[in-house]
């Protein structure tokens, strides 16, 4: 997609607030699947590396790297300055289970794993994640599945832009690769070999990043418990500690004294006082198995 052109070019008279993005095909391919299909990640993996979408390591990918990688690369465009990827925040679906995809459908979201660029302000630090993230099924990138990737940029003249098509394969990136020779050809037909500098995209700039754990955002925790009286009194009472509002609870009935899923849905909150919420809750006997989080982007 021609990303780097539009940010550049097409939108050199706007201010970019932010950019959300789906900017990894393997991802998005197993993402979709496991949503239609309900299978474990695992078993989409395998048949995602059948096909080719996915690489014999895919480690790159699924980890969330690759796409670290592309967002650090255009918020240093978006903002000119030098974001280093070691400041970027960066989570992959490697842990993403079916029953948390299912949950999602059943509260009206769907998961993908977005790369989210934001600035509050031109002196603000900048919001540089990768992570996957619960979107309203009525959001435009909700809609972006298998192996298409999207990029929306919100500019302060036009508003919100949607670049959306494949990510990868032979003939886009055969595509790419000429737009690229014929800008390098006429830059030298005109006598330009530099005509719009990347002077700025040096160590010497950086750019403040801000750090995952001032992240304000809503959230969806799963916590496997014991099914035992005093359960969600002894979490709701710890969240109020952390000045966390609980916004809905989901419960599962299960035979008393065996472990069950309890879904809770915040309000906006603070990444530091979530995490740590969550020690104190996991520390407590009728905790089970380690708390599924993700962030609701809205």
């Amino acid at each position: 997609m021609p990303v780097i052109k539009t940010i550049r070019e097409a939108m050199i008279g706007n201010d970019i607030s932010s950019a959300r993005t789906i900017i990894n095909g393997t991802c998005n391919y197993i993402l979709t699947r496991m949503t239609h299909e309900g299978r474990p990640f695992a078993e989409i993996l395998a048949e995602a590396q059948a096909k080719g979408y996915a690489e014999a390591d895919p480690e790159l990918d699924v980890g969330g790297g690759d796409s670290g990688h592309k967002v650090a690369i255009m918020a240093s465009l978006l903002y000119d300055g030098y974001v280093p990827y070691s400041s970027v925040s960066v989570e992959g679906i490697k842990d993403m289970a079916p029953e948390d995809i299912a949950f999602a459908r059943e509260l009206g979201y769907v998961v993908k794993l977005l790369g989210v660029i934001r600035r509050e302000r031109p002196d603000s630090p900048i919001e540089v994640r990768v992570h996957p993230a619960m979107l309203r099924k009525d959001h435009i990138l909700a809609s972006v599945s298998d192996v298409f990737n999207a990029v929306l940029l919100r500019g302060s003249a036009v508003g919100d832009i949607l670049l959306y098509g494949k990510g990868a394969g032979e003939m886009p990136t055969a595509s790419a690769v000429v737009s690229d020779i014929v800008d390098v050809a006429r830059n030298i037909a005109g006598g330009t070999p530099r005509r719009l500098s990347m002077d700025y995209y040096d160590e010497a700039r950086p750019l403040p990043v801000k750090g995952i754990d001032q992240l304000v955002s809503r959230y969806y925790l799963r916590f496997s418990v014991l099914d035992v009286p005093g359960v969600l009194a002894a979490i709701a009472s710890v969240f109020a500690r952390h000045s966390i509002s609980i916004a809905s609870v989901v419960q599962r009935g299960a035979v008393e004294g065996e472990s069950v899923p309890v879904i809770f849905v915040t309000h906006n909150a603070v990444e530091a006082s979530v995490r740590a919420a969550l020690a104190e809750v996991e520390a407590m006997d009728f905790i089970r198995a380690p708390t599924r989080i993700i962030r609701i982007e809205e």
